[in-house]
């Protein structure tokens, strides 16, 4: 496949609940990824680091390759800037494990700075141990690490539609795809270089002439990533469709890759992409104008897919289903959700390889890609369907029609 070129398998859209009835299921020809953590904490850090690191570059690589494929620059960027994002933070945190060998220590800074970039490299910096930064180096990481924290202070920018006040701010401005993802690529050689090197010499091999600044605008406004275009424009938050469709796109791109190249390896950020989908078509029926959705109140800030959410749409899907049949795939969707949730209740199973209190986040047994891949697209197409059934519902709502 020419990079640039890739296109979507659409026999996937035609998939349905009951077909693929577990995440751990074999499917023909399978290739299992069995991964385990090896418990050192600072490479296993550096390890999921490089995952998204690799990950962030194929995508906006294929992205950039792309040659203005708008439905690549403005969805898949999401997920590409996302993924680079959380390659810097995960190696932030290598090197707190590095600078504090007392792990109550380093508890209590994960717990503290969480997602906070800034706050990280400032307990790095000030820690005693020998882990500081090439001056130059750390001049150019601090300002640039704080433009960061100016848009996405909680890594969620890149995860979840943007907000009203952001659009209002940043709406139809365009990205450039290629200067914002270079400048990501030169904070995490920085932070890697003084890992493997403890920083006992001066480094040169960094871009530093690139300007430390996080949104970097495309001068003709055609090349990156058009903010606020499309169902971007839009007066209310909960809009999910662009940001599923960069998600859904880029799970099933990245396994294509995976499989078929020896030299990619990123299994998490697979899982982590394909388990957020599954969260954002949720997000997105919770959001629906349908009354008897708006009724419920959903806390769409949870990340508990099954009893904060599903549970939750699931009575009124049967109601508005009106079908008795309509229980078969609706049981196959509560399986399949409860098994992502069980695995990963919080939405950071796959983002990190540890919790706060270390224990590592193991697979419990191996894994088929291509299987859960299967399984989370059915379950989604089946999501879609409500949402047109909610959407129906809403407009006919409005007109005064009989449901």
């Amino acid at each position: 496949m020419k990079i640039g070129k890739w296109i979507n398998d659409r026999s996937l859209e035609g998939l349905w609940p009951g077909e693929y009835a577990s995440i751990w299921d074999r499917s023909d020809n399978s290739e299992l990824t069995d991964f385990k953590w090896t418990g050192n904490y600072v490479e296993d850090y550096i390890n999921l680091a490089t995952q998204y690191k690799d990950a962030g570059y194929a995508v906006l690589n294929e992205v950039i390759q792309s040659e203005n494929n708008h439905i690549k620059t403005d969805t898949w960027f999401l997920a590409g800037v996302f993924m680079l994002r959380q390659s810097i933070e995960l190696m932030l945190k290598a090197k707190v494990y590095k600078a504090f060998p007392d792990k109550r220590r380093v508890q209590q800074v994960l717990v503290e700075e969480r997602h906070d970039l800034s706050g990280l490299l400032d307990c790095i910096v000030n820690a005693e141990s020998n882990v500081s930064f090439p001056e130059q180096d750390l001049e150019w990481l601090k300002k640039y690490i704080f433009e960061i924290e100016m848009f996405d202070k909680k890594s969620n920018l890149f995860r979840y539609p943007f907000e009203v006040a952001f659009l209002k701010k940043y709406s139809e401005t365009s990205l450039d795809i290629r200067e914002v993802g270079n400048r990501m690529l030169v904070a995490f050689d920085i932070i890697s270089e003084s890992l493997l090197h403890d920083c006992e010499v001066q480094s040169n091999s960094h871009n530093l002439e690139l300007t430390p600044e996080f949104f970097v605008t495309a001068g003709n406004g055609v090349d990156g990533c058009r903010i606020g275009w499309g169902s971007y424009n839009r007066s209310c938050d909960e809009n999910y469709y662009d940001v599923i469709e960069g998600y859904e796109d880029v799970s099933e791109f990245l396994i294509y890759m995976e499989r078929n190249s020896e030299e990619m390896f990123f299994p998490f950020p697979i899982l982590f992409s394909l388990r957020h989908l599954i969260e954002l078509e949720l997000k997105q029926l919770a959001s629906s104008e349908f009354q008897e959705i708006k009724n419920l109140r959903i806390r769409l800030k949870s990340h508990r897919l099954r009893p904060k959410l599903w549970m939750k749409i699931r009575p009124v899907v049967e109601k508005i289903g009106n079908s008795s049949a309509a229980s078969s795939p609706l049981d196959s969707v509560d399986y399949l959700v409860s098994e992502f949730d069980k695995l990963d209740r919080k939405g950071d199973f796959f983002r990190y390889p540890a919790e706060f209190n270390h224990g590592s986040h193991n697979l419990p047994e191996p894994m088929d890609l291509l299987q859960v891949q299967r399984c989370v697209r059915s379950v989604t197409n089946f999501f879609e369907g409500c949402d047109g059934a909610f959407s129906s519902a809403a407009e006919n709502q409005k007109s005064h029609y009989f449901l």
